[in-house]
């Protein structure tokens, strides 16, 4: 897991940004660095945790200042091919995702987390990335005749 987050911090270095989202991203892979050895609900992080390992100083709540749905998914889902690209050039098996829970109705005790998941890169097919992830997954692949079809992955 270490290799893996150090891959993201390495291409966040490689494209530097004051974005938000990018300082955001930064700090989640620093403090998972930190934390890669631990058992997984430990390398969870809150919202505030993450403006804290910012080093940002607002008066805005930390849910608000974070804003995961508005400025980190955004942000990973345009770059996110580059990572894994990044990823395979280092010659990686797996490439750094998000891992994110998010409650329907916030309030004490439901605080959204943040962690950074490890996810297999296993082949490139007529240009299509394959990929696993977690325990059910729609693999995008085309078979020998060029068609298009997602199998169901499950561990």
């Amino acid at each position: 897991m270490r290799e893996v987050i150090q891959c993201l911090i390495d291409w966040l270095d490689s494209v530097p940004s004051d974005e938000r989202a990018h300082r955001i991203l930064r700090a989640l892979a620093e403090e998972s660095l930190t934390k890669a050895d631990l058992e997984e609900k430990i390398r969870r992080f809150t919202n505030k945790d993450i403006v804290a390992a910012t080093g940002v100083i607002t008066d805005e709540p930390p849910n608000k200042w974070v804003d995961w749905n508005k400025t980190v998914l955004p942000y990973w889902n345009t770059r996110k091919e580059s990572i894994i690209k990044f990823a395979r050039k280092r010659k990686l098996n797996s490439y750094p995702d998000l891992g994110y829970f998010i409650p329907p109705k916030g309030g004490r005790g439901n605080e959204s987390r943040y962690e950074l998941w490890s996810n297999l890169v296993y082949g490139e097919s007529s240009g299509i990335l394959l990929l696993i992830s977690g325990l059910f997954n729609a693999v995008d692949e085309f078979d020998a005749g060029d068609n298009f079809r997602q199998a169901l992955i499950t561990s």
